[in-house]
């Protein structure tokens, strides 16, 4: 069960903060419900979201620091085997479907395939770039694992980045 304080994940809202419990009686004939209020940490900040208690199951936890560690080691191994699908109504339906599920580990591995796919690129020296919905959903995975590790590290969201990038070069 979830509490007042606790740092959760909403796909759609990234990394939220369930601020307290409200009870609504909508007049509707099934009596009053009890909704946490949520408040985004990083994008909408004014926003309150309020979400049935009943529905909290559709709330992810926070990984602990081991397990964003452990993520961060993927994204260094360079023998690690590519997600990447080079057709690309298969790799977008196969990424979408991996973020939507909502893994971490997942997560980590659509960056890194992209990142591999970004890198092959540019070693060939030509003007190849991802697709527009490649970088849709390596932006939409950036930005979930950003705010989770901002979280997890006691880090800022712009120093993230560099935060992984010292790991990865350890």
């Amino acid at each position: 069960m979830f509490e007042i304080g606790d740092k959760i994940i909403l796909k759609n809202f990234g990394v939220c903060e369930i601020k307290e419990i409200e009870t609504v009686d909508f007049n509707n004939g099934q009596g009053p419900i009890d909704y946490f209020v949520i408040i985004p940490l990083f994008h909408d900040t004014d926003s309150k979201i309020r979400i049935p208690i009943s529905q909290s199951a559709n709330f992810k936890s926070i990984i602990s620091k081991k397990k964003a560690l452990e993520l961060i080691k993927i994204l260094k191994d360079k023998n690690k085997t590519s997600i990447w699908i080079d057709n690309a109504k298969e790799r977008k339906t196969l990424f979408n479907n991996l973020f939507i599920d909502g893994d971490e580990e997942d997560i980590i591995r659509i960056i890194y395939a992209i990142d591999r796919k970004k890198e092959e690129f540019a070693s060939l020296k030509t003007k190849k770039m991802i697709s527009m919905t490649d970088k849709g959903i390596y932006d939409k995975c950036i930005r979930l694992i950003y705010e989770e590790f901002a979280i997890i590290f006691s880090l800022r969201y712009d120093e993230v980045d560099r935060f992984i990038k010292e790991k990865l070069k350890k």
